[in-house]
């Protein structure tokens, strides 16, 4: 078993999100989230929207994402991040 074998077989998430965040309510209110696995071309847009806040700027519209509908257990792939 080669290592990306292994790590896509044995993947475990865990983490926290203090109330503070906006994120918090938007996990409260629809008991859904999605954890997000960037490339190395992302690395500047995941580090602008981890260090802003939604509830100062809109993220969408300042990094010119495209946003698309998921489906519940359903992968999604789309130039997102």
């Amino acid at each position: 078993m080669d290592r990306e074998q292994f790590v896509r077989s044995h993947l475990c998430f865990r983490f926290s999100i203090r109330p503070e965040r906006l994120s918090y309510d938007y996990i409260k209110e629809t008991m859904e989230f999605t954890i997000n696995l960037p490339t190395k071309n992302r690395q500047k847009a995941t580090d602008f929207c981890g260090v802003r806040s939604g509830r100062q700027i809109d993220k969408i519209k300042e990094m010119n994402f495209t946003m698309v509908s998921g489906d519940r257990n359903k992968n999604i792939s789309k130039n997102v991040l």
